[in-house]
């Protein structure tokens, strides 16, 4: 034990104290502090002062027993959160729930981009044909037409035989020409009369003649002369004399050739093309197929004829001079054809004299090279032509 010796004053003997014990014991250690600062001229804190007088360290006593469990004191404050842990190992997937119920259909997108056009489907089976209609109204009488020109003088008839007196007896007049003759042996009276032509000697006198054969370069006669060719060749019938006056200039003014079928590429199956000519119009028919429709032959199929223009949407129909003599345009034309719904498929285009005379198809797509075309409907294709009559038919 550590001791001080406090001297309080002169008069006072000085004393031992045991100040450690004295503070614990006595509980003056406040008061020995003060008297410590003022007698002693101590400077330190209290606890300092205190310090001076610990002494050592006991040996450590026996345990004493455990006193008596105290109350659960209140729950402290939660500390701060640890340090996140290391991700444990993945557990075995659990089996799947039951399906929830299906929700409300949200608001509908956006429409996206148009896709790229498919290639043409094949075409379908045609419905079955519709019943005839009810015959409608006859029509108004149409104007009368234009009276014909006057037929050929016919034949003298044998004279009769003499009359008995003409007295109380009807007479009857016979015209023939420019002679007037009455019956029963009464005579006749000439007429007066101008010849038809004053044409050089071997050249036809007569408005009309007849013949077999074409006239031209046969038949010498003056402009305005018709000829009627009894033979009818090529359909030629009747002809006029247009222009000169030997035996050219002839046209033909009545004739039909009727329908010619024409050699064609390109065609699908039984289809065809005719041509006709009447008169100075020509005329086409397409057909051959179902219901009356025409068709080509898919890209590179059997028969098929690229038309270079555009090799993949032209093809040609009739090729270069394929449309035959006598039946040709002046100038080059185009139309339309469609499917059998009246949807365009692209053009028809036929070729003048700047075009080589032929007839082809312009399709607005590629013509397909998987299947071909078998239901196309072709615009009316009709001209007048001036070339001279076919001398040969297609």
């Amino acid at each position: 034990m550590t001791e001080y010796i406090f001297t309080l004053s002169d008069k006072t003997p000085s004393i031992e104290i045991d100040v450690k014990e004295t503070a614990i014991i006595n509980g003056v250690g406040q008061d020995l502090y003060d008297r410590a600062k003022k007698e002693l001229g101590f400077t330190g804190t209290f606890e300092e002062f205190l310090a001076k007088f610990k002494g050592e360290r006991g040996e450590k006593g026996e345990d004493g027993a455990a006193g008596a469990k105290g109350d659960t004191g209140e729950r402290g404050a939660d500390g701060l959160p640890g340090a996140r842990g290391e991700r444990g190992e993945q557990g075995q997937i659990g089996p799947v729930g039951p399906q929830g119920p299906i929700g409300p259909t949200g608001p509908k997108g956006a429409d996206g981009a148009a896709g790229a056009k498919g290639d043409k489907g094949d075409t379908g089976d045609t419905g079955p044909k519709g019943d005839v209609g009810p015959k409608g109204d006859v029509g108004p009488k149409g104007a009368d037409g234009l009276q014909g020109p006057i037929g050929p003088q016919g034949l003298q008839g044998e004279r009769g035989r003499d009359g008995r007196d003409g007295v109380g007896i009807a007479q009857t007049l016979t015209l023939s020409g420019n002679t007037l003759t009455l019956s029963d042996g009464g005579g006749s009276v000439t007429l007066p009369s101008q010849t038809a032509t004053t044409a050089p000697a071997g050249q036809a006198n007569e408005y009309e003649i007849h013949g077999q054969g074409m006239p031209n370069g046969k038949v010498v006669a003056p402009v305005g002369t018709t000829y009627v060719d009894t033979e009818a060749t090529n359909g030629a019938l009747k002809w006029i004399k247009r222009t000169g006056t030997d035996n050219q200039g002839w046209e033909v003014l009545t004739g039909d050739t009727g329908w010619r079928t024409l050699t064609i590429a390109s065609k699908l199956g039984a289809s065809y093309l005719k041509v006709r000519r009447k008169n100075d119009t020509v005329m086409y028919q397409f057909g051959g197929l179902s219901w009356g429709w025409f068709g080509i032959v898919r890209r590179g199929g059997p028969g098929y004829s690229i038309q270079p223009s555009d090799r993949e949407r032209n093809v040609f129909i009739l090729g270069l001079r394929g449309i035959p003599e006598g039946f040709r345009s002046e100038f080059s034309l185009i139309g339309g054809i469609y499917n059998d719904k009246g949807i365009p498929y692209g053009t028809w285009y036929l070729g003048g004299p700047g075009d080589a005379h032929m007839l082809r198809f312009q399709f607005t797509d590629p013509v397909p090279t998987d299947r071909d075309i078998g239901d196309i409907r072709v615009s009316s294709i009709m001209y007048l032509t001036s070339e001279p009559w076919p001398t040969t038919l297609p």
